[in-house]
């Protein structure tokens, strides 16, 4: 159960595609927030977007790593 946990967890795909949803809901947060509020004070929504955007840059690393190791095999 523990590797199949961390498997998921691993996934590039499945780590792009909560990084796309959480970057969506924190622009619509925030984006409905702006219309009703006229102060800016930091909610839930700038968190979602931060979280969002780390894990979509962590993703996108990890992915240019990996061609990295691709094309050095094969090139051997």
């Amino acid at each position: 159960m523990r590797a199949l946990i961390i498997k998921i967890s691993e996934n590039r795909v499945l780590n792009i595609i909560i990084a796309l949803v959480c970057i969506g809901s924190g622009l619509s947060e925030m984006f409905h927030v702006a219309e009703e509020a006229e102060t800016a004070r930091l909610h839930a929504g700038h968190g979602m977007l931060a979280i969002g955007l780390w894990n979509a840059f962590k993703a996108i690393g990890e992915g240019l790593e990996s061609a990295e190791f691709l094309a050095k095999a094969a090139e051997d």
